[in-house]
């Protein structure tokens, strides 16, 4: 079967946009290291988390992003290996509801897609992280105190600058960029 000249440079532009929003997640995420990973984390790349809004090639930019990022983190000490693995499918199914609800918006804000990273990385990362510090074993007052730490740096990324950077780009001449 042929493939159209057409279709080729979409899909090639499919994949320097998703190879971009990697880089840029992971270049955040990295550089700003001390706040990206543990309890009281702040991932500010997390506030990209809303480009699935704008370009189905977010979903894989993030994922690969939030990938390498995890893999730098546990060759560096500050992440665990299984987050490598739980964390960035977390960032997956994140990314894929935030674009599956991206037409559902309230005052001209796609409020229901910034709920997925702040939710289940909440659950997930929070989880991890008691798990982690009680050697595996469980306690109820822990995971939520961690839960909820994380939910607030997710809150952080995701709803305060995210969803002003959605606005921001759903009102420039960058629009029309991201989406074409």
């Amino acid at each position: 079967m042929f493939t159209s000249k057409s279709n080729k440079n979409q899909k090639l532009i499919h994949l320097v946009k998703a190879a971009m929003i990697a880089a840029i997640y992971s270049l955040l995420s990295l550089l700003l290291a001390r706040f990206s990973f543990g309890g009281d984390q702040i991932r500010l790349a997390e506030a990209l988390t809303i480009l699935p809004v704008f370009d189905v090639s977010a979903i894989a930019g993030l994922t690969i992003g939030c990938v390498l990022t995890n893999i730098q983190g546990t060759l560096a000490g500050l992440d665990m290996a299984i987050d490598i693995f739980v964390g960035s499918f977390t960032t997956f199914i994140s990314a894929y509801l935030t674009y599956k609800w991206r037409k559902r918006r309230m005052f001209g804000l796609p409020l229901l897609s910034v709920l997925p990273p702040v939710i289940l990385n909440a659950l997930v990362v929070g989880i991890e992280i008691t798990l982690q510090e009680l050697g595996w074993h469980w306690n109820w007052a822990v995971a939520a105190k961690n839960i909820f730490r994380v939910g607030v740096g997710q809150f952080v990324a995701c709803v305060l600058i995210g969803l002003p950077l959605c606005k921001l780009l759903g009102s420039t001449v960058f629009k029309k960029e991201i989406v074409s």
